[in-house]
């Protein structure tokens, strides 16, 4: 089924079905960690044992002349044992994870690919779970950088991009650089997935957090008041979207 996934995200993204390949995607990754799971467990010595077995078996960065294609699966790989690294408190064996993956993707796809984006937040993900803040920062930098490059194709990625970014600036107290990504990534969410998805929700959350930390409380109120308004039932709609921005929170640890 995951590479039933992989072959259909592929051809949304030729339809220009943008939100439904992001879906496919966010499924197939879902179902990867689902089996590494079941295969390896979840206690502490499990996560140590899928760590090393995932970067064993990991070949070396592609050489020029090399097909992409036969590095994907490892890749995939790589990226949900990191992810259930995470999830299970091992950031850092999930951060030697991700940092393979990032290299193999970057070796096989080049440096600005468009699955980057993802893949340099889970980074800054596994740093910020380990205090390591300024590595965050850099890499939630870097995957607005390369989402931003692919924004024609790869939208919810510019926002989810964003939204991470929005929360960075908000606990560093850059309110007016946060304030403008946070209108950027409202209006982006409200043009491409229409203003009552879970998408937009995030963003008003986030935007109204932002306000009320600048203490511009009064501001904040409509717009929690609009995402309150937001049908929970709509979020049934891309559960991988909301998900994968609610999974993304940690900036705010950052100072």
């Amino acid at each position: 089924e995951s590479k039933t996934l992989e072959v259909l995200a592929n051809v949304y993204r030729k339809e220009g079905n943008y939100f439904a390949m992001q879906e496919a995607r966010s499924r197939q990754q879902k179902i990867i960690e689902t089996q590494l799971t079941q295969d390896y467990g979840v206690s502490s010595e499990d996560m140590l044992r899928l760590a090393h077995t995932a970067l064993a078996e990991a070949p070396e960065p592609m050489q020029e002349g090399g097909n992409p294609e036969t590095y994907n699966e490892v890749i995939h790989r790589l990226q949900a044992a990191a992810s259930v690294c995470s999830e299970h408190k091992h950031p850092a064996d999930a951060e030697k994870l991700i940092k393979k993956a990032i290299l193999l993707r970057e070796s096989a796809s080049g440096r600005t690919a468009a699955s980057l984006p993802s893949m340099y937040s889970l980074l800054a993900t596994t740093c910020v779970q380990q205090k390591k803040f300024l590595e965050a920062e850099k890499y939630y930098r870097k995957e607005l950088e390369i989402a931003r490059i692919h924004a024609d194709t790869e939208k919810s990625g510019l926002v989810l991009a964003e939204i991470n970014m929005i929360r960075v600036y908000t606990a560093r107290g850059h309110f007016d650089e946060g304030e403008d990504l946070a209108q950027e990534a409202l209006f982006l969410a409200e043009k491409n997935s229409g203003p009552n998805s879970p998408i937009v929700k995030t963003c008003l959350e986030d935007y109204a957090a932002l306000l009320r930390a600048a203490g511009r409380d009064k501001e904040a109120v409509p717009l929690e008041k609009r995402a309150r308004t937001i049908n929970a039932s709509s979020l049934s709609q891309a559960p991988g979207l909301i998900e994968k921005a609610e999974e993304n929170r940690s900036p705010s640890g950052i100072h």
